[in-house]
Parts: C-alpha cells; structure tokens; sequence
C-alpha cells in the first residue's frame, strides 16, 4: 500500500511540472508530456498504463514576501475509473529569508469546512528549492480520500491553517475542486 501511495503521489507531482528524486531512487523521474483539457493536464505513463488528471496551479493566498499555490489531482490505471485518493497540493514561493516548512507540525493541514475542522494531519514535503539567499519555493502534497475531496469541494466556505500559515480557498478554487469530482465521477 505504501509502494503505490508513494508511485501514486511521485505521479501528481511529476504531472504537476515538479521534478522529483525519492529517497529510494536516486534517478530523476520525469513526467511524459501533459496534454491540456481546458483546466485539466492529462498525462499517460505508457508503460504502466497510468493516467493522471490534475487541475492547473492557482494562487490562493500569500503576503507580500509569500506566495501559496494550490492544486489537485488523481490517478487511474487503466480504463477511468473513480479514484480511492484525491491528491491536495500547496505550491509555497518565499523571497522573505527562505525557510522551509520542516517539521510535523509545520506541515499539518487542517481546513475548515464549512465551520467543521478537518484534520488532515502533515504534508509530505515534495519539492524543496532554495535559489540562491532570496527565493524559496516547497510543494507540499496530501492524498484525501475521495469522500473528504467531495465534502471540500462542495463546501460553500474552506479555511486553510497550513502549519504557521492561513488562506481561504476561492469560489473559483472551489469550482474547480467541484468540477475535478464531477470528472472522475463521470469517467
């Protein structure tokens, strides 16, 4: 089960444009190319017969100095089918003393639904790139099961608390959400 939560997240990601080296690879895996349907990216890993639908970034909070990015995604093999998993993502970019998020805690997603706490426990860290003393991006990645995707996705109102961090999701964030669930429901 760990094997295919690890294949399955190094997937999102790679469909995501991030490049990733896993602790138990030393390669570097990249994804095919991505076809783009509307706010979708598709891409097709021939060899295993992998197909990974993901949303394109957008912004949903930051500051100044910070910039949050959000995105979601699943996998199938196969023919379509409705995912077990929705992958959640967090593209963090900082220019303000580039500090990553590294500890559990730091790392913990909690979201407010509609008044309700959910808590998603801590996000793998995916990507971390520190460019020189002035930039820092780090991607964060958590596999939700499809029913709690559902349930943030059909929610009127979702408040982010990312570790030190806090952001509401858009109607626009939320759309998208909705209109990822409604295509893996109807393939």
């Amino acid at each position: 089960m760990k094997t295919l939560i690890r294949l399955a997240i190094t997937t999102i990601v790679l469909t995501f444009g991030a490049i990733v080296a896993t602790a138990q690879d030393s390669g570097i895996v990249q994804s095919p190319p991505a076809k783009i349907e509307g706010k979708f990216a598709i891409a097709r890993f021939e060899g295993d017969d992998r197909t990974v639908v993901a949303l394109a970034h957008q912004k949903v909070g930051g500051e100044k100095i910070c910039a949050v990015w959000v995105t979601a995604g699943y996998m199938y093999i196969g023919k379509p089918a409705l995912p077990e998993r929705v992958f959640i993502s967090f593209v963090r970019d900082s220019t303000d003393e580039p500090r990553l998020l590294k500890s559990e805690a730091e790392r913990t997603l909690a979201l407010i639904v509609d008044g309700q706490t959910l808590d998603l426990g801590p996000m793998q860290s995916v990507k971390e790139v520190v460019t020189g003393y002035s930039l820092m991006t780090q991607g964060l990645l958590l596999p939700l099961p499809y029913n709690t995707f559902t349930r943030i996705a059909n929610a009127t109102k979702v408040e982010v608390r990312l570790g030190p961090l806090s952001f509401s999701l858009s109607a626009q964030n939320l759309q998208d959400f909705r209109d990822l669930q409604q295509r893996a429901a109807s393939r």
